[in-house]
C-alpha cells in the first residue's frame, strides 16, 4: 500500500455521515432499474458499439477475425462471439453489466487496502458516474478493461506482481490503452523499492499476456495493426473544440466548475497543499496524469475518460476535503440525470449558448429507442418507382436486423455495398462518400440522411448532404418519440 494512503483525511465516521451513503445506494438502485431495459434495446447508442456486434457475428458465422475496428479489441470481439449468437444484445449487454458490478466491488477492495476514510462517497461516485453506468449496458470494452485494471490495482497492492501483470494484460485485451496502466504500477514498484525481480515478473507476465490477448490480430495482420491510421477530417480548432466540450461532459459542466473551484481552493490552505504534495507521487494521480494526456491527443468521446473514474475517486476527496467532494460527487450524478448542453443536435455543429437538457442516461436510451424505431420506419420514405438511399450515420439499422438485407448495388461502371429493406426499394447505409452520392444520384436515386447525422457528414465525411441535394428526414419525427432535448454524443 502506498505512503500516501496514510495521509489523515477531513471525513470523520459520526453516524451522520456514515448514513448518507444510503443515499446513493437507493440512487444506485434506482437507476439500474431504469436502466436494467436498455439491456433489449440494441446494442447501445455508440456506433462502435454495433460494429462490435457485426465482428462477433462475423466470427461466429465462420467468416474468420476482422476487428471491429483497429487496433483491435480482441477479447470483447471474441467473449460476445459466444454471447450474442446465443442470446443476442441482451447477452453481450448483461455480461458488460455483470463487469460493471464486479468492477464496483474490487474497487470497494482497493479503497479498504488503501484505508480510505471516504470510502461510501468513492464508490458512490465510481458506480453513479454517468459514463461508467451508461456502458454498463452497452456491447463496449470500456468497463470490461476497467474490471481488470482495478483487479491489476488490488494485486499489486498485495504484492501479487505476476497476477498483477497478467490483469494488466488481460484488461490490454480489451482495450489496448489499458496496457498504460503497467507505467503506474512500475512506478509503484519503484517508489515503494520492491525490487527486479517484482519489477521483472510484472513486466513479463502483462507482455505475455498482452501478446496471447493480441495473437489474433498477429496472426491475421502482423504488426501492421500497430501502425493503424486515424482518417480524420476535423480541422485543429475542431479538435480542441471537441477536447474541450468532451472533457467538460466527463462530470459535466457544473461538477467541472466544483472541482476546478476546489482544486484552486484548497491551494489556498496549508493543510491542504500538503495533502497535494503527499499525493503527488500516489498512483491515483499518476494515472490521472497519464490518461489525461492520453485524452488531450485524441479527445473524440467522454466515454475515453471511463477509466479516469476509479482515481479521480481515490485523488480528489484527499486535496480538496469533504464538503467540495461530495458536491462534486452530488453534481456528477445529476449530471447522469439532467445537465445542461450546448445548442443544437447531438451530431450538429456545436454553437455558443446554453440549454437545460436529458442528462447522459435518459440521453442514451432515447438515442437507443430512435434508432430502434428508424429501423421499422425508414421504409416510409420511399417512393414508387424510384431507388432511395438513406445516409443513417449508424450502423445500429443494418446490424443484426431481420428487416434488411445486403445488397450490391451497381451504380454507372462502379458497385455500392447497401443495405436494403426486405420487399421495398429503400436502402440505408451509415457511411456514404460524396462520390457515391454523385454516382447514385446521376443514376436517377433519391438519397437522403438523417437531420441528426449533417454533423457528421460534414465533419467525418467532408462535405454537407444538404448542399449536395439531399433530402433531409426528421429522425425524431419519424421515431414518433418526444422532442425532448437530449445530450451531445
Amino acid at each position: 500500500m502506498s505512503a500516501a494512503a496514510s495521509i489523515p483525511s477531513p471525513d470523520s465516521a459520526s453516524p451522520t455521515r456514515r448514513a448518507w451513503p444510503r443515499v446513493f445506494v437507493f440512487l444506485a438502485a434506482v437507476y439500474a432499474l431504469a436502466c436494467v431495459p436498455l439491456l433489449w434495446i440494441g446494442y447501445g447508442a455508440d456506433h462502435d458499439a454495433w460494429l462490435v456486434a457485426t465482428s462477433a457475428l462475423n466470427l461466429a458465422s465462420g467468416q474468420g477475425y476482422t476487428p471491429s475496428r483497429l487496433p483491435g479489441y480482441p477479447l470483447l470481439e471474441f467473449l460476445c462471439s459466444v454471447l450474442i449468437p446465443w442470446g443476442g444484445c441482451a447477452a453481450s449487454n448483461a455480461a458488460a453489466l455483470i463487469a460493471t458490478a464486479f468492477a464496483a466491488l474490487v474497487f470497494w477492495r482497493v479503497l479498504n487496502l488503501r484505508d480510505e476514510p471516504a470510502r461510501g462517497s468513492a464508490l458512490a461516485f465510481f458506480a453513479l458516474q454517468p459514463y461508467v453506468l451508461k456502458n454498463a449496458f452497452t456491447t463496449m470494452d470500456y468497463n470490461f478493461a476497467l474490471l481488470f485494471v482495478l483487479v491489476a490495482y488490488w494485486a499489486m497492492l498485495k504484492k501479487r506482481h505476476v497476477f498483477a501483470g497478467i490483469e494488466v494484460g488481460v484488461a490490454a485485451g480489451f482495450r489496448s490503452t489499458s496496457a498504460l496502466f503497467a507505467l503506474p504500477l512500475v512506478w509503484l514498484i519503484w517508489r515503494e523499492r520492491r525490487g527486479w525481480k517484482a519489477f521483472l515478473l510484472f513486466c513479463l507476465s502483462t507482455g505475455l499476456t498482452g501478446l496471447i490477448a493480441y495473437s489474433p490480430l498477429l496472426l491475421k495482420y502482423g504488426v501492421q495493426f500497430l501502425f493503424f491510421r486515424i482518417s480524420d477530417f476535423a480541422s485543429t480548432k475542431w479538435h480542441c473544440l471537441a477536447g474541450a466540450y468532451h472533457g467538460v461532459s466527463y462530470l459535466g459542466p457544473l461538477a467541472t466548475a466544483a472541482v476546478v473551484a476546489a482544486l484552486f481552493a484548497s491551494l489556498a490552505s496549508p493543510e491542504r497543499r500538503r495533502a497535494w504534495r503527499a499525493q503527488l507521487g500516489d498512483v491515483p494521480f499518476v494515472a490521472l496524469c497519464l490518461y489525461g494526456l492520453l485524452f488531450a491527443v485524441l479527445p473524440d468521446e467522454s466515454d475515453y475518460l471511463v477509466i479516469a473514474a476509479p482515481f479521480l475517486a481515490l485523488w480528489l476527496p484527499r486535496v480538496v476535503g469533504r464538503r467540495w467532494w461530495i458536491a462534486i460527487v452530488a453534481l456528477t450524478i445529476l449530471h447522469g440525470i439532467a445537465t445542461i448542453d450546448l445548442v443544437g443536435g447531438e451530431s450538429g455543429e456545436r454553437r455558443l449558448g446554453v440549454r437545460p437538457t436529458l442528462g447522459v442516461l435518459p440521453s442514451d436510451a432515447l438515442m437507443r429507442l430512435r434508432y430502434e424505431r428508424l429501423s421499422e420506419r425508414l421504409p416510409r420514405v420511399g417512393v414508387a418507382q424510384q431507388p432511395t438511399v438513406v445516409l443513417s450515420g449508424n450502423s445500429a439499422i443494418e446490424i443484426d436486423n431481420p428487416r434488411v438485407e445486403p445488397a450490391r448495388v451497381r451504380v454507372g461502371a462502379g458497385e455500392i455495398d447497401l443495405f436494403r429493406f426486405t420487399g421495398t426499394n429503400v436502402y440505408v447505409t451509415f457511411r456514404l462518400f460524396l462520390d457515391d452520392v454523385k454516382a447514385l444520384q446521376a443514376n436517377g436515386w433519391r438519397v437522403g440522411y438523417l437531420d441528426i447525422t449533417r454533423g457528421n457528414a460534414i465533419n467525418s465525411y467532408g462535405y454537407d448532404p444538404a448542399k449536395e441535394g439531399c433530402f433531409e428526414i426528421n429522425a425524431q419525427e419519424l421515431s414518433g418519440l418526444p422532442n425532448w432535448p437530449i445530450k451531445k454524443r
